[in-house]
């Protein structure tokens, strides 16, 4: 985006804080522009407003806050949603969900995949568009689905499980997701994780919200859980992400969060230097790499770290399941002399078309020059 888009943009998020019903109107229903009208080009006001969507996530502050809370009550009326690489949009429990896969998949195989929150509107954007290029090379998949500002709470968790059932049980995806959460999409995921810690393969985070109490405050976020400020309060231990990190220890989930020492919307000291004190006392991994001079923006750097993208390839690669007991009963059947399989041959396809159904076990044992094959079952 060029200097002067930005001031665009910036400009008309100026025009939107007068007036919320006038805001709704430009964002949403801006004017189609004839082609050959003087002064205006055919195509601007999806620019324009793409710009100005952009600047309001990186700016979060109030106004900015309640401007896309608007846009996500109409985005999630419809399907529509513009990534940055060519992906499906679909729907999951009435809430727009996108999934990018790999080109290139073998038949069979689960499909590794990045789980990226917030999936707000505008997000993600073209600046989360190398990091997917790389995911995607690596035959790994990227999925998310729009909560709006739901701050972690037990309504977003319930979409987020809806998710999780539709993609691994009929889409392929394997069963532990790679997190990867950016700002206070850092609610969301923790929140969910801390609940399902057997489905992560890991958690990585660019400047990630963690803690309630910092981001957006209690006062904000209780409309969210549907309590009041003083009753999120009371009951904080049970939704703040710093405080419900033990689960995700015991299952020696790692942690890779990148963040900025001049933050001051999501301050690392509250934050992610937080969590990785407590994090470490429970003797869980994490890494954190603090930002010298950087704050809660649009630098590149975040959107473009080697280390950040080697962690999460590393650790969704590993999870990769192993082949079917059939396949690699077929493998070792083949390594068999000729003489062995014309003796195995009819009981290995006969009991394995029961595979685990009737426990067979197919074991190849060498016995100086000859071979012994023993069958068993229950």
């Amino acid at each position: 985006m060029t200097r002067v888009t930005k001031v665009m943009a910036a400009f008309l998020v100026c025009m939107l804080f007068s007036d919320m019903a006038y805001a709704h109107l430009i964002f949403a229903t801006t004017t189609p522009v004839p082609p050959g009208s003087n002064g205006r080009i055919a195509g601007d006001a999806a620019k324009f407003n793409e710009a100005a969507i952009e600047v309001l996530n990186a700016q979060g502050n109030s106004v900015a806050r309640v401007i896309l809370e608007v846009l996500d009550r109409k985005d999630t009326a419809g399907q529509e949603k513009n990534l940055p690489i060519k992906g499906e949009v679909f729907k999951i429990e009435d809430r727009t969900a996108f999934l990018i896969l790999p080109e290139k998949t073998k038949s069979g195989n689960l499909i590794p995949w990045v789980w990226y929150a917030p999936t707000l509107k505008g997000l993600p954007g073209k600046a989360e568009k190398w990091m997917f290029d790389r995911f995607l090379e690596n035959g790994i998949a990227i999925a998310g689905v729009d909560v709006g500002e739901s701050y972690g709470s037990p309504k977003g968790r319930a979409v987020y499980s809806a998710l999780y059932k539709e993609l691994v049980e009929k889409r392929g995806l394997a069963k532990k997701a790679s997190l990867l959460a950016r700002s206070r999409g850092g609610l969301m995921l923790y929140n969910w994780a801390a609940e399902n810690p057997e489905s992560v393969a890991c958690i990585a985070g660019i400047y990630p919200v963690c803690n309630l109490s910092s981001y957006p405050g209690l006062g904000r976020a209780c409309g969210a859980y549907g309590m009041t400020k003083e009753q999120l309060a009371a009951k904080l231990t049970k939704h703040n992400p710093i405080d419900r990190l033990a689960p995700l220890a015991r299952a020696k989930v790692p942690i890779y969060h990148i963040h900025g020492d001049k933050d001051t919307l999501v301050p690392l000291d509250k934050n992610s230097a937080e969590l990785k004190k407590r994090y470490d006392k429970l003797g869980g991994k994490m890494t954190l790499e603090v930002v010298k001079g950087q704050g809660h923006n649009m630098w590149s750097g975040w959107f473009h770290s080697q280390e950040l993208v080697k962690f999460v390839i590393t650790h969704a690669r590993e999870d990769k399941p192993k082949e079917p007991d059939r396949i690699v009963l077929e493998k070792q059947f083949r390594e068999l002399p000729m003489e062995a399989r014309r003796l195995a041959g009819p009981l290995f396809w006969l009991r394995g078309e029961q595979e685990r159904e009737v426990g067979l076990a197919y074991l190849f044992h060498p016995r100086g020059t000859g071979h012994r094959i023993r069958f068993s079952q229950k």
